[in-house]
């Protein structure tokens, strides 16, 4: 599993769009710096942004 999908698997995100859960198979990937992961909701297509800080404080 990815760096991104541990995040998920700790973090239980939803798409704030439809509220789908994401899982480690809508990972994308991350920004240059490592701060930032992104995600693309399966249902209905919505970018996710999620910064490593914000990851943290969920779950």
């Amino acid at each position: 599993m990815s760096i991104g999908g541990e995040l998920v698997a700790r973090a239980g995100l939803k798409c704030h769009v439809c509220g789908a859960r994401l899982t480690a198979t809508e990972y994308i990937g991350r920004s240059f710096d490592m701060s930032k992961c992104y995600y693309r909701c399966r249902s209905c297509g919505t970018i996710i942004v999620v910064s490593e800080g914000d990851a943290k404080f969920k779950g």
